[in-house]
């Protein structure tokens, strides 16, 4: 009886000292707090650097797309890997080199475009197979111009969009090589975003090259058979529009500024007619240069104010300004399925490096 007493007393004191350990290690693990974070990311430019588009497949499977100033100026390409980022060597092809969008159907499936020059600006188009990137051939018709945006819905349906410096370009994917599809806006226009969600259903924003006016914003939408234009959201004020993404038929979401003072701009789709929806604008010169979500309550808007960056989230009723410090612009973002989202875009404070940052919504 005895033994088994002291066996007893000798268990308990074991669970005490472990609860204890338990509590104390608890104690000592900080609470996730949701926010933005920097990343670090290299800067290979001799005259800067900076990242206009990212993509990712997973939370380790991640690319961001954009320049390595230079002479020549040199496309620069990143990937994470879940623990860091780092340099891929990609295609140059004339003197003047960047890459502006990347869209990533899968971990051997990854476009992005963008731009060269060699006696003329042409759209530059690369693609990695899963080991390497290489040059793809855009549609030969295509005279001068580049390429802005890419989307795709998987690998026989990509949308590439841009302008040729006097009208909208739109090249398209079947898995055998890219062509030019008519755009319904004409001369003076030119696209800078694209969202593909079915084969019969994309859309793609841009503006009136001539100005800032009243009929400078560009909406058009692909029905599986051509691209229409489609009327913006009416607002008493000019207006542009930079970046657009779209979870459904009847869900989408384009932002961009308003002016005068030049202030943050948002309007969605709902399967009808496109509607200004209000946006919180920090200051003066503030842009929302891109748009990302995970489904209809879960959309991030991303750009730069004057001296500093912009983040907000759309939950579903509203949008909600997110504090992000530091002197820099961000042009792109991305959302993964887990809430974690990419933004990408400039250090201002380092000659122009890049920047990339990512925010932790701290589910797990």
């Amino acid at each position: 009886m005895a033994r088994r007493n002291t066996s007893t007393l000798v268990a308990l004191i074991a669970l005490t000292a472990s609860l204890a350990l338990t509590a104390r290690g608890a104690m000592a693990s900080p609470a996730c707090v949701p926010g933005w974070h920097v990343v670090p990311s290299p800067s290979p430019g001799d005259l800067g650097s900076q990242l206009s588009g990212v993509a990712a497949i997973s939370s380790t499977d991640a690319w961001a797309v954009g320049v390595a100033g230079g002479s020549p100026s040199r496309t620069l390409i990143e990937h994470w890997d879940g623990a860091e980022w780092s340099v891929v060597p990609s295609v140059d092809v004339g003197t003047l080199n960047s890459l502006s969008g990347v869209t990533a159907l899968s971990s051997s499936d990854v476009w992005a475009v963008g731009q060269t020059f060699v006696t003329d600006y042409a759209p530059l188009i690369e693609h990695w197979d899963g080991s390497m990137w290489s040059l793809v051939p855009s549609d030969p018709t295509v005279p001068s111009g580049g390429l802005s945006g890419i989307s795709g819905t998987g690998p026989a349906d990509i949308w590439a969009v841009g302008g040729t410096g006097t009208s909208s370009l739109i090249e398209h994917w079947d898995g055998h090589g890219w062509s030019r599809v008519d755009s319904p806006t004409g001369k003076n226009t030119g696209l800078l975003s694209v969202q593909a969600i079915a084969p019969d259903d994309a859309w793609a924003v841009g503006n009136d090259i001539r100005g800032f006016d009243e009929t400078a914003p560009v909406i058009e939408h692909w029905d599986g058979r051509a691209w229409s234009r489609v009327r913006s959201a009416q607002t008493s004020r000019p207006k542009v529009l930079e970046a657009v993404w779209a979870d459904s038929a009847s869900d989408a979401w384009a932002v961009g500024s308003v002016g005068p003072g030049i202030q943050t701009h948002a309007e969605r789709w709902d399967g009808s007619t496109w509607t200004t929806t209000y946006t919180p604008s920090p200051g003066s010169d503030a842009v929302l240069r891109g748009v990302g979500g995970s489904s209809a309550d879960d959309v991030w808007a991303v750009g730069n104010v004057q001296g500093g960056a912009i983040a907000e989230h759309w939950n579903g009723r509203r949008w909600k300004d997110w504090p992000i410090d530091g002197n820099y612009w961000l042009s792109g973002v991305e959302v993964e399925p887990t809430g974690d989202a990419w933004a990408v875009g400039a250090n201002l404070d380092s000659l122009l490096e890049t920047h990339v940052v990512r925010f932790i919504g701290c589910s797990a």
